[in-house]
């Protein structure tokens, strides 16, 4: 049985296409036997080189857009519990670096329909327009405009679980759930036009936030995280909606 991985975990699949689906993997395209003792390494290697493959041109014979930068309508974070009572609201958003992912480590529990994989990226970042309102550190914010959000040296831990349904008599996979845990090792935030472009108490805040940007991501880590992971969970789901298990997983 070979595995043809699961190349639409990160890539904005959200092509339109009626069955039957018709598809062709590039030469390069990497795969794994099921049954390969070495089945963790081969993991790694394979989802690497699927990042790389979809990048920032996608892969039309798979009807797969680019995923850097990645595109999301929208995404929106609840207040925090601690420093950030803020409420975040992103649209138009760009997601730059993902291609430069290197994947730490990989592993697929096919029994319990289990894959988790750990990937290093150097920098992420956001592009997007926000609305914001709430405070931090107890000092009320709002603000709407352009914002960038930069995370340096992320380790970003999946975790995705499957079921199977039967659709036309035919049985694919759906995600069941999908977990992200989101580990950087320093923040970035540049928000334009808050306070209604007071510059001042723009850059009091921006700098407030950028000397305790750790305090500040992790009031409000498991929002992005939520948010993300859903999107990541649409976007896996739309991919696994159009092929049958046994053109994923090929005898």
């Amino acid at each position: 049985m070979k595995l043809v991985l699961l190349v639409a975990i990160f890539a904005n699949s959200a092509f339109t296409h009626k069955f039957p689906f018709t598809y062709k993997f590039p030469e390069n395209f990497h795969t794994c036997h099921v049954t390969d003792p070495q089945l963790d390494n081969c993991l790694k290697i394979t989802i690497e080189n699927a990042l790389r493959l979809i990048g920032s041109t996608g892969i039309p014979s798979l009807y797969l857009r680019a995923i850097d930068p990645l595109k999301v309508t929208k995404i929106e974070i609840g207040a925090g519990t601690n420093a950030v009572n803020l409420v975040q609201k992103y649209s138009d958003v760009s997601l730059h670096g993902i291609a430069s992912s290197k994947v730490e480590n990989a592993h697929l529990d096919i029994d319990r329909k289990v894959l988790t994989f750990e990937i290093f990226i150097p920098s992420l970042t956001q592009e997007a327009h926000y609305d914001i309102n709430g405070s931090i550190l107890v000092v009320p914010v709002y603000g709407n405009g352009k914002s960038v959000q930069k995370l340096f040296n992320v380790t970003v831990i999946s975790t995705i679980t499957f079921e199977e349904e039967t659709k036309n008599g035919e049985s694919y996979f759906k995600v069941q759930s999908y977990k992200l845990s989101i580990d950087p090792r320093k923040g970035e935030y540049r928000f334009d036009n808050m306070f209604d472009g007071d510059e001042r108490l723009g850059a009091t805040i921006l700098k407030t936030l950028n000397d305790n940007w750790k305090a500040i991501y992790d009031d409000i880590r498991s929002g992005l995280e939520g948010a993300y992971a859903a999107v990541f969970k649409s976007i896996t789901n739309g991919f696994f909606s159009k092929i049958p298990n046994g053109e994923i997983f090929l005898k």
